[in-house]
């Protein structure tokens, strides 16, 4: 692909849309880490995803000026049109944060991080060099575990991935302070240090990890 495709595409002015969106299976919330592929599983060995270089490479699309920026008008990316509206920002702080459509921002503080699409962070929340990947739909109604859709009021997030769908509940903070590197929690793992949520997920509120 890289070889042919891409110069080809390039040459010709067209957009490219990369195979596999869901990530061969990381986004679909079958797939949490490598150990959860079958030994014979070729993607045991190309399963990049959770691995730090990675993560420090999505958060390097919050810089000032990145490597890599989807508003190169000489090289444009084209995603699926998803017709949501722009993101509502109410007194919030944010700085080096890449911004998806359709997200809720209320009175909350974000640095360096990316927010995806239909990201709900609700007043007092601070998140600081992490992303979330936001939600497929929106919800009203709170879950039975009575912990709603998105970020609740006064959590703290540093260095946290947060999958699609997840239910960080008020007062949760997620910081890992005490510098675990490998860990499996209720509602949460972390790998290399960093504290993943996957898809689907729910952590109670005043969670402290």
């Amino acid at each position: 692909m890289e070889a042919e495709i891409l110069p080809t595409v390039r040459e010709l002015g067209i957009g490219f849309v990369a195979y596999s969106p869901l990530g061969r299976g990381f986004l679909t919330g079958k797939i949490e880490k490598p150990e959860d592929l079958a030994e014979d599983d070729s993607r045991r060995e190309r399963f990049p995803r959770f691995e730090r270089e990675n993560f420090e490479a999505n958060l390097k699309l919050t810089d000032p000026r990145p490597q890599f920026t989807f508003h190169d008008q000489t090289c444009p990316i084209y995603t699926h049109p998803r017709f949501l509206a722009g993101s509502t920002l109410q007194g919030c702080r944010v700085d080096q944060a890449l911004i998806a459509e359709g997200c809720w921002l209320d009175q909350c503080q974000i640095d360096r991080t990316v927010v995806g699409i239909r990201s709900v962070v609700r007043a007092g929340a601070r998140i600081s060099q992490s992303v979330l990947l936001g939600a497929d739909y929106y919800a009203e109604a709170t879950a039975e575990s009575g912990v709603a859709l998105g970020i609740g009021r006064d959590v703290v997030l540093d260095r946290v991935i947060v999958d699609k769908n997840a239910r960080i509940g008020d007062g949760a903070r997620l910081v890992n302070s005490a510098g675990v590197k490998e860990k499996d929690g209720d509602g949460y793992f972390i790998r290399e240090g960093i504290i993943i949520v996957p898809k689907g997920a729910t952590i109670a509120p005043g969670t402290d990890i």
